[in-house]
């Protein structure tokens, strides 16, 4: 690998200020999309529980300085050891909610495939304003849910040693698909099927469709 993602390529091509220009796009990117609206996500999320929102910024904030000084292959080695445990969580609450409605799995599928094409959406698209209000969600939650696209998930499988570029290329499509058509879609069909509090977004939607599973 000639860099650490797509920065490198651009320094090896002579691209050097482009080269600079792109990493401090990730900085702002990982402020405003990253770090500000998952730890909004996550007060959200704790708040329902009774957790005052100060000591939720709190907690937050001083994890993020307990790993802030620490090298990307410290970091890894932490969330490969939590992101298996928290798709394994999520994974068991969501097969709650489907056992807990079992009748509702197959009109949630088709409110999903048919809803689209039904007379009012339609309309809203032949308007404009759906259309519009599609495209923007569908770039929003894609960004959110695995990043590609925004050029950041080159700089954690280019900092992998020893990897060849063809294994890592394909991790990462395989890791787009698992995490958007299966765990997104699996997702919805929970909402669908739970139903959730009105003004819940995020991390707290999922907990609100949960607690109306089991409570």
């Amino acid at each position: 690998w000639p860099g650490r993602g797509a920065d490198g390529y651009i320094r090896a091509a002579g691209f050097k200020k482009g080269a600079a220009l792109f990493c401090w796009a990730c900085v702002l990117s990982t402020l405003g999309m990253g770090g500000m609206a998952q730890a909004n996500a996550a007060a959200d999320a704790l708040c329902i529980w009774g957790m005052p929102r100060w000591l939720c910024a709190v907690l937050l904030t001083g994890a993020a300085l307990l790993f802030a000084g620490r090298s990307l292959s410290a970091v890894g080695k932490l969330t490969e050891r939590l992101v298996p445990v928290m798709t394994a969580l999520f994974l068991v609450l969501c097969a709650g909610v489907l056992i807990r409605f079992p009748d509702r799995i197959l009109p949630a599928l088709e409110s999903i495939v048919c809803g689209p094409f039904g007379l009012r959406p339609c309309l809203g698209g032949a308007a404009g304003y759906g259309v519009a209000r599609a495209i923007s969600q569908g770039v929003v939650r894609g960004a959110f849910t695995n990043e590609a696209g925004l050029g950041t998930g080159p700089l954690a499988y280019g900092s992998c040693r020893g990897g060849k570029p063809d294994v890592m290329g394909v991790l990462a499509s395989v890791q787009v698909f698992i995490d958007t058509p299966v765990l997104c879609t699996l997702t919805a069909v929970c909402l669908l099927c739970a139903g959730w509090a009105p003004g819940t977004d995020g991390a707290a939607l999922c907990l609100s469709a949960f607690s109306n599973a089991w409570g």
